[in-house]
């Protein structure tokens, strides 16, 4: 079977059941590490999930001498999505979180505005559209209180500064070239 564990660094992780043990004998996998198999419901800490693991394991017996039904067989992945990691937080937490956002979904859609009104040129349509869907993408998350909802807009608003990002060095290095040019012209 497959077991899914979160990271030191925050990052879900595959392994197969039979390296468990050894990942809680090296520290990697503690009691209150989330971990999610799909014979589980939602993450829960391992000390819960697998209260074995946190005894005194006994040295393991090879597979040359177990019996053929005692064997490690290759484990199928997951057959059901996991769900979002618990990090502890509460769906009301999602809210506020999304809240924020959502304060600022005004001043984003008059960020589409001023975008819009450079029609002529592509990519501020586009950013302009932008701004709108993370507006509504941010509401959405503070109604709802869903981790999901929440990522989505925190990956918009990322996309919409890394598209500003781009835009602005095109915009420099554009003014430099012209700048250049109207010097070597004189």
């Amino acid at each position: 079977m497959q077991w899914l564990y979160i990271s030191g660094d925050h990052e879900q992780k595959m392994v197969d059941e039979a390296k468990l043990a050894s990942l809680v004998r090296e520290g990697t996998i503690r009691p209150d590490t989330q971990v999610w198999s799909n014979q589980l419901a939602d993450w829960t800490q391992a000390a819960l999930a697998r209260p074995d693991l946190f005894r005194p394991i006994p040295p393991k017996q090879s597979d040359a001498t177990l019996p053929m039904r005692h064997q490690q067989r290759p484990a199928p992945a997951p057959s059901k999505p996991a769900p979002a990691p618990s990090s502890g937080a509460s769906e009301a937490e999602y809210r506020k979180l999304g809240g924020i956002l959502a304060k600022a979904s005004e001043w984003l859609q008059l960020m589409g505005v001023i975008y819009f009104l450079g029609f002529f040129y592509i990519i501020p349509i586009f950013m302009g559209i932008k701004c709108f869907r993370i507006g509504r993408k941010a509401k959405a998350a503070a109604a709802s209180g869903e981790y999901s909802e929440l990522r989505t807009a925190i990956e918009e608003v990322k996309n919409l500064f890394v598209l500003q990002g781009v835009v602005v060095l095109i915009a420099i290095v554009l003014n430099v070239v012209f700048f250049i040019i109207s010097v070597a012209s004189h």
